[in-house]
């Protein structure tokens, strides 16, 4: 099937979303192509047909990414009427095992996710999970052609359905943005290293900067809207994964190699990133928090530092899950390992 622009695209995957019924759950969907190629855009979109409303960003540094949405919208949406419980809530999980080459404790969260009969799984840079996918799980392999178009191959085309395009918008959904979408991330280490990464439908260019050719962000990038940003922190390690998301789902990733200095530098590197664009922390106005597992220094550290943001600005709190909290409590993964005191 051939998109001959991002519209096109989007538009087919949110009314694959629309369309998509309680009873076609559990569901794996594979996305196979290049960085560039238009997987995050169709989850995106996807999302959206579901009546997801939070920004959907690509889960490359938390490596998974929970959403959810109630069933008895998707049947609302879909004119089918249901006994489901208005209670219910189906998920979407999104998944990167792009920077993991064993899986690891991943792969028993995959596992769950998968067998989980209210769950649709999108998968990006499978190949270390294989052996754990069902054998009925959808591959959707995106191409980018020479004339810029996008061309998807499906190993089986018949749960997409050719009425699927004819679909009315999402009453519930968003209106779909055409905006380009930017991403500008840059890593405050001993080696000053500043990359920026700029990817759309129509041109996607990677440039890396070395300390001699050295730009400053642009600082009206987001100033000149006027517009409130969300915040994503990620500490379950030593680097200080950060995203700001402005009203236009446009994403500017930060990665801070922090160290052990991260509980005396990370209040002030949000701050410095809320600078560069203008802004400050008056101007958040939603935090969300990868609350584990992880690193027990980093992810208390971070859970501080959000809690302490959240309560002070009178703002909503949510964990990755995309659950809503009044205070996160870092869920380490593991038991603690408390060291006996010395005598």
């Amino acid at each position: 099937m051939i998109f001959k622009s991002e519209e096109d695209l989007t538009s087919f995957a949110e009314n694959f979303g629309l369309s998509l019924k309680s009873e076609q759950l559990p569901l794996c969907l594979e996305l196979v192509g290049d960085v560039g190629a238009g997987k995050t855009t169709f989850t995106r979109a996807l999302a959206r047909g579901l009546g997801i409303t939070e920004p959907v960003t690509s889960p490359s540094f938390t490596i998974s990414k929970k959403y959810y949405w109630s069933a008895e919208q998707i049947s609302a949406s879909s004119r089918e009427a249901t006994s489901v419980s208005k209670n219910l809530q189906n998920s979407l999980v999104h998944y990167d095992f792009y920077r993991l080459d064993d899986p690891g404790l991943m792969a028993e969260d995959l596992a769950e996710s998968l067998a989980d009969p209210h769950t649709l799984t999108i998968l990006e840079w499978a190949n270390t999970v294989k052996n754990i996918l069902p054998k009925n799980h959808q591959t959707i392999t995106f191409k980018v052609l020479e004339n810029g178009n996008r061309e998807l191959i499906f190993n089986d085309s018949t749960i997409w359905g050719a009425s699927c395009s004819e679909i009315s918008p999402n009453p519930h959904a968003p209106a779909v943005k055409t905006t380009t979408i930017h991403r500008t991330e840059s890593e405050v280490t001993s080696s000053a290293r500043y990359r920026t990464e700029r990817c759309s439908f129509d041109d996607c260019e990677r440039r890396t900067r070395t300390n001699s050719e050295l730009e400053a962000p642009n600082a009206s990038s987001i100033a000149s809207e006027h517009q409130t940003l969300s915040l994503y922190l990620d500490t379950s390690d030593f680097t200080a994964k950060i995203t700001l998301t402005d009203k236009s789902g446009r994403t500017f990733t930060y990665e801070d190699d922090l160290g052990r200095e991260m509980a005396e530098k990370l209040l002030k590197t949000l701050k410095t990133h809320l600078e560069e664009h203008g802004k400050s922390f008056k101007d958040l106005k939603k935090i969300t928090f990868m609350s584990g597992p992880g690193s027990f220094t980093g992810l208390r550290i971070g859970a501080c530092i959000v809690n302490t943001l959240s309560h002070e600005l009178d703002i909503p709190l949510y964990d990755h899950k995309g659950v809503r909290r009044k205070i996160i409590l870092p869920d380490y993964g593991r038991p603690a390992n408390i060291t006996p005191p010395k005598k």
